[in-house]
């Protein structure tokens, strides 16, 4: 019985987020069907050899049972839910045992699917250009001297003279701009960017503020730009590299196509082989 109670708390959780006894009468009716469908295919695997060919390790099952409890508030409330349902950790870690031994079987069916080809990927790669399209990316890295009335030298006033000063000095400097920009950001910078030099990252429009957006997007690679404020404080911008929109070349994506079809034929795998099992009830 356990096992059927889990499965009815496992199907509530995914669907409500809530245990059975929190669900009303209607949550509850589709909790109970979830759990009826998940049992009857459940039963079909654990008849199958590999599902017998399956080691299941203590540990995994302790950490699935960890896992549920971090659901709840603490732990009273995890064991008070438990209690609802008929269970206990016991029960609760013999049902999980279970439910991983179907699981591994899976696992075992979706290992026998052929690898993807590298024909296979660069055909994907050609039928759907939209999923690799890239708009135009800005490298950035940045300044920030913070507004804070409280602290002399970060009072709006004090505060726009230091940004000023700093960008400045990177207009009239002859070093190379980036270097330079991401001494004086480790140093000057109130942004825990400043540890990697300022550097914000390779970016698209509509992921900054708005006013730091809009003046990224009109600079040209490698300009400097301040002082900007936004609601962050003062900036003083690099537009470090400018990225020009079009397909991701395939080499940078060749391994996540590869992923997405792979996981789509084990997941084809799975299904044809658990329809196999219910149509000869074996």
């Amino acid at each position: 019985m356990s096992a059927a109670n889990y499965r009815l708390m496992r199907s509530a959780l995914g669907l409500f987020d809530r245990a059975p006894a929190q669900l009303g009468a209607e949550q509850l009716e589709q909790a109970r069907e979830q759990a009826a469908k998940e049992q009857a295919i459940e039963e079909l695997i654990l008849r199958t050899a590999e599902a017998s060919a399956v080691q299941i390790d203590d540990s995994d099952v302790e950490q699935a049972v960890e896992q549920i409890a971090q659901r709840f508030a603490d732990a009273r409330e995890f064991e008070q839910a438990l209690a609802d349902n008929g269970l206990d950790r016991g029960a609760l870690a013999s049902a999980i045992a279970q439910e991983l031994r179907v699981n591994g079987a899976l696992e075992r069916v979706a290992e026998q699917v052929p690898p993807v080809s590298e024909e296979e990927i660069e055909a994907f790669y050609r039928r759907h250009p939209k999923k690799f399209w890239r708009d135009e990316l800005r490298t950035v890295r940045h300044i920030l001297i913070t507004i804070n009335e409280d602290f002399a030298e970060n009072r709006r006033a004090s505060a726009y003279q230091r940004t000023s000063a700093l960008a400045d000095q990177l207009s009239q400097s002859s070093q190379a701009v980036t270097e330079y920009f991401a001494q004086l950001a480790e140093r000057y910078s109130e942004c825990p960017s400043a540890m990697h030099g300022g550097l914000i990252g390779s970016l698209p429009r509509g992921h900054l503020y708005p006013e730091l957006d809009s003046v990224l997007f009109r600079m040209e690679e490698g300009q400097v730009k301040g002082v900007v404020e936004s609601p962050m404080g003062y900036h003083v911008l690099l537009c470090e590299q400018i990225t020009p929109p079009g397909l991701v070349p395939l080499e940078q994506v060749r391994e996540k196509i590869a992923e997405t079809i792979q996981g789509q034929r084990s997941e084809q795998a799975k299904r044809q082989w658990i329809k196999a099992l219910q149509k000869c009830g074996c």
